[in-house]
């Protein structure tokens, strides 16, 4: 296999892979942007009404302040988030599949003909070929499940799935105010601060020391169907683990919203961690950690989950 000029960042239990002569001519590329200030996302209070309206498959979360932690200064920003509609579980296979077959959607990793994938037995990332939605570790490995988080797909590709659902990517402060149950809490986890309870592991995360150890107390050595963890108070499933969630928005520094001088970037935010993470190499399933890659990327821990404004 002839992976050209391959590149490894590893940040947050991440790889940005790139690899320049798989790409495609016909790949919309988006070389960098930035981050705009959402019109349902304010520095200053506004008066609105909590609808508390329903759904199918979305859980409204109510509009309310969000203390957000600078994590390189220790500093909190204040923002104000309206009210929205939220999956309730990461976006299936089974939903993607649909879409796929009524519409004849190619992923970016289709037209690659390569995706990232973490090798278990070595313990390495690397590019295979033929990995794409329906086969995320490559075709000589399991397919997935039609209940499993749809993975490898890249940013576009979950954006364009989320309009043709008539909803969109979350942004991240949206994504943690949602994590947050629309309280304004503090607490690490979705639930709260336990990452078990009693016997029980409460998300798919790795158990052990990453990457040299694994315990797989959970029974799932990647993905975990959805659902299959505890609920957030609001009744959202894996907002901590499972897999890393794409976001609408670029990269930015929490810094930078009050001035309103956001940098350029090339990256694309993600939440919520993923069954790769462990608290000695990152704790990205806690509700506050960010990561970002670029938005071709196309990983086996990354998927999605849509989100909808209200009239």
């Amino acid at each position: 296999m002839d992976f050209g000029r391959f590149f490894i960042w590893v940040f947050f239990g991440l790889v940005v892979v790139s690899c320049k002569t798989k790409q495609p001519d016909d790949i919309e590329m988006a070389s960098s942007g930035r981050f705009v200030l959402p019109a349902a996302i304010s520095l200053t209070p506004r008066n609105e009404t909590n609808l508390n309206i329903a759904h199918e498959g979305m859980i409204y979360v109510p509009p309310g302040k969000l203390d957000i932690l600078d994590p390189k200064t220790g500093e909190y920003a204040t923002v104000f988030i309206r009210g929205f509609l939220l999956d309730s579980t990461e976006v299936r296979v089974a939903d993607f599949r649909e879409f796929v077959e009524k519409t004849g959607f190619k992923t970016d990793a289709e037209k690659f003909g390569n995706a990232a994938v973490f090798d278990m037995k070595s313990r390495t990332w690397g590019l295979v070929d033929g990995a794409r939605w329906e086969y995320p570790q490559g075709p000589q490995a399991q397919k997935s499940l039609e209940n499993d988080p749809v993975t490898q797909i890249s940013w576009f590709d979950a954006h364009t799935y989320c309009k043709w659902k008539g909803k969109k990517l979350p942004s991240e402060l949206e994504w943690e105010h949602a994590a947050r149950n629309g309280q304004n809490t503090q607490s690490t986890y979705s639930w709260g601060e336990d990452w078990e309870t009693g016997n029980q592991i409460n998300g798919n995360v790795w158990q052990g020391e990453f990457p040299v150890s694994f315990k797989n107390l959970d029974g799932f050595e990647s993905v975990a169907p959805v659902g299959c963890f505890k609920s957030s108070p609001m009744g959202f499933k894996d907002l901590s683990g499972n897999v890393w969630e794409w976001c609408d928005n670029w990269r930015f520094e929490y810094g930078q919203l009050s001035s309103g001088d956001f940098l350029t970037s090339t990256e694309k935010a993600m939440r919520g961690g993923s069954f790769l993470c462990a608290p000695n190499y990152c704790h990205g399933y806690q509700i506050s950690a960010r990561s970002f890659t670029t938005p071709e990327t196309s990983l086996f821990h990354v998927g999605c989950r849509c989100a909808k404004e209200v009239e």
